[in-house]
């Protein structure tokens, strides 16, 4: 069994060689120079969204109302440093962690877009996937791939140190989420599971696997509830604390191998879902689980990230960490998309 919905490009560095290619470093910066100069904009919440097919992130200004407003609002962060981008993850300083599954590894940005370190190696991290941040800045990595740290979550420390790795009822994870109260739930793709763990990593509980079938994306909303991602089945799930299944959404809202999920902060929903360039959209739901709207993207992103930026700027994206580079749009049409390697 594969992940359907997740595509990335092989480890061979050639993606990142055509990539150099078309940074245009002199460009970026007069641009946001002088939009900076231009005029200032309000504070604005953004959606981050890893693509691993073309090695960026994308980013959409969420605060606007239509679909055709917020695809309009697209920017593009793309650097070497990136390499099968999958799961993100903010910190809360505002520094944005990106996993690579092309080289096993962690890159870590600052607020303003600035690579500043590289966790990890192949030796704590085997194709990383979701990512997840506790209120100690403690970081978990879902390792998705084989080799010594087949079916494990890593977790490392604020400074980036590897401390240890999560096992016990842990099978080929892949979305990653923690509560209020700082509990891990990890994602079992061969198990059609969910495993809780204590902030301490104990093993607590498992969820599924009725309602829940290809698990990727997760999220906790504001009443601590769990939303799942079911890759296989079409749909969001939606438990509360105990794992009781509360609702099922976006069964009729044409989904397909759904795997990123996001909130914003007034509890609407966000689903990534797709199977490639051609109908790869993100779909926004309210808190009750009713449809807004949605909007194409350029490829498959596998996991999302909402992050608000306070900085009175119109670079606002940049500071947010890695949505300034507008420079990029066009370079997205230019690059094929890859597959997973089997």
């Amino acid at each position: 069994m594969t992940l359907p919905a997740i595509s990335v490009p092989s480890r061979a560095p050639a993606p990142r060689q055509r990539h150099r290619k078309c940074t245009m470093p002199s460009l970026v910066v007069r641009t946001v120079v002088m939009m900076s100069v231009l005029r200032a904009a309000p504070a604005a919440e953004w959606l981050y969204v890893p693509v691993p097919a073309v090695n960026a992130v994308y980013t959409y200004d969420i605060s606007l109302t239509s679909g055709t407003a917020v695809q309009s609002s697209q920017q593009t962060f793309a650097t070497p440093n990136l390499d099968g981008p999958t799961g993100i993850a903010f910190d809360a300083a505002g520094n944005a962690y990106i996993s690579n599954q092309g080289t096993d590894s962690i890159s870590k940005f600052s607020p303003q877009g600035v690579f500043l370190a590289t966790i990890g190696s192949s030796a704590t991290l085997s194709q990383p996937f979701g990512l997840a941040i506790d209120s100690q800045g403690t970081l978990y990595a879902a390792n998705y791939g084989g080799g010594t740290r087949q079916n494990s979550v890593s977790t490392f420390d604020a400074s980036g140190t590897f401390v240890s790795s999560i096992t016990n009822q842990v099978n080929r994870p892949v979305g990653l989420a923690i509560d209020a109260s700082d509990r891990l739930f990890a994602g079992n793709w061969f198990q059609d599971t969910i495993s809780r763990f204590s902030a301490d990593g104990t093993f607590q509980a498992a969820i599924g696997p009725a309602s829940i079938s290809g698990p990727s994306g997760l999220a906790i909303n504001a009443s601590g509830d769990l939303l799942v991602a079911n890759a296989n089945a079409n749909t969001v799930s939606l438990f509360d604390a105990g794992g009781v299944l509360l609702a099922t959404i976006g069964a009729s809202a044409g989904l397909t191998a759904p795997s990123g999920l996001a909130l914003d902060s007034a509890g609407n929903v966000y689903v990534s879902s797709g199977t490639g360039s051609t109908d790869s959209m993100i779909s926004k739901f309210d808190s009750a689980g009713v449809l807004q709207f949605s909007w194409s993207t350029p490829d498959v992103s596998a996991f999302l990230a909402t992050h608000a930026v306070p900085e009175p700027s119109i670079v606002a994206p940049a500071l947010a960490g890695l949505g300034g580079l507008a420079a990029f749009r066009r370079w997205r049409r230019r690059h094929p998309a890859g597959r997973v390697p089997q």
